[in-house]
């Protein structure tokens, strides 16, 4: 296992990073490479799909080979400019951006018009006793 400055040594040695994963849902490892200046072959699917720009930070295509081939004619650049935009303060803002206000009553249908929580249902400044039965 690598870590750390020797990590992205490596990172940086490579022409490209191929990413075998058909099942993996993000892969770090995508990023990582990226911010290295390393563009990413991987297949089209959740993951990779959502991470690499295809023919701008490397290559997707369900055959890993042929990926791989077009991966080595992108711009490292382009892979470091990705990278620094997914950094973690850019994706909690995103996160916070796609909260939405909760709303209790919408879910009171299905407890038969009772409350899901009957502990939490109470006014503000309400002291009652809150432990279990």
């Amino acid at each position: 296992m690598k870590y750390g400055r020797e990590l992205a040594y490596f990172y940086q040695q490579a022409d490209a990073f191929v990413f075998p994963s058909r099942t993996d849902t993000f892969g770090l490892v995508l990023i990582e490479a990226m911010a290295c200046g390393t563009p990413v072959a991987a297949y089209p699917v959740t993951g990779p799909i959502d991470v690499i720009d295809d023919g701008i930070t490397g290559a997707l295509d369900t055959d890993l080979g042929k990926a791989a081939e077009r991966a080595l004619l992108v711009n490292p650049q382009g892979c470091r400019d990705r990278a620094l935009r997914s950094g973690w303060d850019v994706c909690s803002r995103e996160f916070e951006g796609n909260l939405t206000p909760f709303d209790a009553g919408r879910f009171e249908d299905v407890a038969g018009g009772a409350p899901l929580r009957p502990e939490l249902d109470r006014s503000p400044g309400d002291s009652a006793n809150l432990s279990r039965s």
